[in-house]
């Protein structure tokens, strides 16, 4: 019989496929089958004379993992005594259709979820874009001209970036004030308002603080409701003895404004906002309190500004002043603060005429409000800041016969005039308000009718929450 060689090639290529393939299966199934079985047919390959110990090794029963182990059965038998079942079409086709549901219900409630988002982002910026000042407004000037010293020019600079800041213009600021507003049940026609005291007035407050004879013993200046920082920015210059101006205020985006332009001021004053609410930090910071100056606006039916006045009576020192736009509210805690003399009437941004009561606690009788220098310690002391070397300095006042204790010289109150910076007084005395100059309120002017808490019962009888929403 003659076979050509194409059938013989066929013939073998198809042998050695088979073999393969039978090779392949055994070693799949041997996994499957009884130990028994396993190690029998073991021992008919290692019998043969052609495997080799590498192939032997390999159906070694004793190389079986342990996980396979757990999993063979002396009982189990190969093949199974009936036919593996398998699931007929219709299911597949119901656990298809059951699949394709669920994911249309996410994705239609994945896109409800975006709509609704969308039209809640929607009505938010609107309600903002409503609510938005139309122009940019101006609220104080200065005699920029005025600037010449180093400090006085850093001032200057400051005051421009500070008149820069517009309120109700960012998204956040508003809606902080709209989530504290509800949060706390506070009046949106008090909490938040924005205005500035210029340094002008800051400096006439200060003038009747120290002709009335406040002495307080505290070191530091502290600011409740800072905002921007308008008023601590301006006691801070114009109290260069105090250690430590400090401004309390919980809108973040405004504590984040009066950091940045704190930074102008490196070098020259120590000034820095905290973002907090006052009914839980005012006792802190006040302890070491001279002046406390009341900003805030709660308003006395919220009971926020009551709560943080008394904090602050709590930790501040006796001698402390107070000063603040409203009279004190009826509350046992505030009763140990002492009027001082009648309200000083004074323009701002928002009026000619604004009352700033005066209040002091008993007690108190701090450090001079100036102090006599010995004109011998002027020259060490200079020569102390120039190069830092306070033993040189000593030894160099002993040498030449002058009195080592002149280097230091008396404490001075934190109240006192600012005195050695004559250009940068000059800058602060100019600074006014833009709509209420300094000169439309002479000393002892009689203060304007309150017609605020008028306005905001004529705001909620309108059906609006501020009295911004329908002037």
């Amino acid at each position: 019989m003659l076979v050509s060689h194409a059938t013989l090639g066929r013939v073998r290529g198809f042998w050695l496929f088979s073999a393969i393939i039978a090779r392949y299966c055994t070693s799949r199934v041997a996994g499957r089958l009884p130990r028994s079985l396993v190690a029998a047919r073991a021992s008919l390959r290692t019998s043969r004379p052609r495997a080799s110990a590498t192939m032997a090794a390999h159906y070694d029963a004793s190389r079986i993992p342990p996980a396979a182990e757990e999993l063979i059965a002396e009982e189990s038998a190969w093949p199974p005594k009936e036919p593996l079942r398998m699931a007929p079409p219709s299911a597949a086709r119901r656990t298809r259709e059951a699949l394709d549901r669920i994911d249309k219900f996410c994705s239609d409630t994945f896109e409800d979820a975006l709509a609704s988002d969308a039209a809640g982002d929607a009505q938010k910026r609107l309600e903002f874009l409503r609510r938005r000042p139309k122009r940019k407004r101006r609220y104080t000037r200065f005699d920029r001209t005025l600037a010449t010293s180093e400090a006085a020019k850093k001032a200057a600079l400051l005051l421009d970036n500070l008149e820069q800041y517009q309120p109700w213009t960012d998204e956040n600021e508003v809606r902080q004030y709209d989530e504290l507003a509800d949060a706390h049940g506070w009046d949106k026609s008090r909490f938040g308002a924005y205005g500035v005291t210029p340094s002008r007035t800051v400096s006439r407050v200060l003038d009747a603080l120290r002709e009335r004879g406040a002495r307080p013993c505290g070191t530091e200046v502290v600011v409740l409701g800072s905002s921007v920082g308008w008023v601590a920015f301006g006691l801070s210059l114009l109290l260069p003895k105090a250690s430590n101006t400090i401004g309390l205020e919980i809108l973040g985006t405004r504590v984040y404004a009066a950091n940045v332009a704190a930074s102008i001021l490196n070098g020259v004053r120590d000034v820095c906002f905290v973002l907090g609410d006052v009914v839980e930090q005012a006792e802190a910071q006040c302890r070491d309190a001279a002046l406390i100056w009341d900003s805030l606006g709660y308003g006395a039916e919220n009971g926020g500004r009551t709560e943080g006045l008394a904090g602050a009576t709590k930790g501040a020192k006796p001698g402390c002043v107070l000063v603040t736009y409203d009279a004190l509210p009826q509350d046992p805690r505030l009763s140990a603060w002492k009027a001082l003399g009648e309200p000083v009437v004074l323009p701002n941004s928002w009026t000619a005429r604004q009352r700033y009561y005066l209040y002091v606690l008993p007690g108190g009788d701090g450090p001079p409000l100036s102090v006599k220098t010995d004109e011998r310690a002027l020259k060490y002391q200079e020569m102390l800041a120039k190069f830092r070397n306070r033993e040189m300095v000593l030894q160099r006042m002993k040498f030449d016969g002058v009195d080592p204790s002149l280097l230091d010289p008396p404490r001075q109150n934190a109240l006192s005039p600012l005195n050695e910076d004559a250009s940068l007084l000059a800058l602060l005395n100019s600074h006014e308000g833009y709509n209420h100059k300094d000169s439309d309120t002479p000393d002892g002017a009689a203060p304007e009718e309150d017609i605020s808490k008028v306005c905001a019962d004529f705001a909620k009888v309108l059906g609006t929450d501020s009295i911004r929403g329908f002037l």
